[in-house]
């Protein structure tokens, strides 16, 4: 899907993406970038830990690229700072309630209908009511004290074995791959999702559970739907994520049955 730069003129949603990106990552957002930006009204792009310089280059090197696929390069609204991947979350606040918002990540390419397709996910589901919507989920026991030991995967985002025969309940998604509207989650603008840093996920799935608000996995459409963008190697947000910042967030919860 391309997305009419009329849409919303026409009384169309508007549809929202929202990114996090490292100085070192360039060549891969921009890839990331130029799958995603022809679906979408606004992309948000936090350029994460980049100097003023790096910055500067960054939104040249990104504008440039919204005008060689022939879109308006204000399309784009940067931000810059220091919250690691919770910079990704930074746009909400500003964001319409009915608005359709996104939340990606810079090394996924992804396909023509991703957007379309996520969409028609998500209004599946909310007519139960608020929900999230995402393809890399897991679930989490009841008092869950080590995360990386007792999580289950619901669904792998690269993983086409690993999809479910239909829509699952998950408590924890990735917000490489997430849809919702910003009412369903406004008040998780308030969580400082850099305390600790770099656990966005579970920081928006613990806000989640507190709040009432069911997170599904929609099944894969088909197998290598999204593509890894990511060389082995490649700098990343999580590379220092720690064990023990994981721990503290979900330990903090009760996750309940689903």
């Amino acid at each position: 899907m391309v997305r009419d730069a009329d849409a919303r003129l026409s009384g169309d949603l508007m549809i929202v993406a929202s990114m996090a990106t490292l100085p070192r990552r360039r060549d891969i957002a921009l890839r990331a970038v130029a799958s995603l930006l022809p679906q979408v009204d606004v992309l948000h792009l936090w350029l994460d830990k980049h100097s003023v310089a790096e910055g500067e280059l960054a939104e040249f090197e990104f504008c440039q690229l919204a005008s060689s696929l022939d879109i308006p390069w204000h399309r784009i609204g940067f931000a810059r700072g220091d919250r690691g991947d919770g910079g990704k979350f930074a746009a909400l606040g500003m964001l319409p309630d009915d608005a359709v918002w996104l939340v990606c990540d810079d090394d996924l390419r992804y396909p023509t209908d991703y957007v379309e397709t996520m969409l028609a996910a998500l209004e599946r589901v909310e007519a139960d009511g608020p929900c999230v919507v995402g393809l890399h989920a897991l679930r989490l026991p009841e008092q869950c004290k080590r995360y990386r030991d007792q999580r289950q995967h619901v669904q792998h985002c690269l993983r086409f074995e690993t999809r479910p025969d239909e829509m699952a309940r998950a408590h924890v998604l990735g917000t490489s791959s997430v849809i919702t509207r910003p009412r369903y989650v406004r008040g998780f603008e308030a969580v400082d999702v850099a305390d600790p840093p770099n656990v966005g996920d579970l920081h928006l799935a613990a806000w989640c559970e507190r709040a009432s608000v069911p997170r599904y996995c929609m099944p894969l459409p088909r197998e290598g739907w999204l593509g890894n963008l990511l060389p082995d190697g490649a700098p990343s947000i999580w590379t220092d994520r720690a064990t023990r910042n994981e721990n503290r967030v979900v330990q903090g919860v009760t996750w309940g049955a689903l």
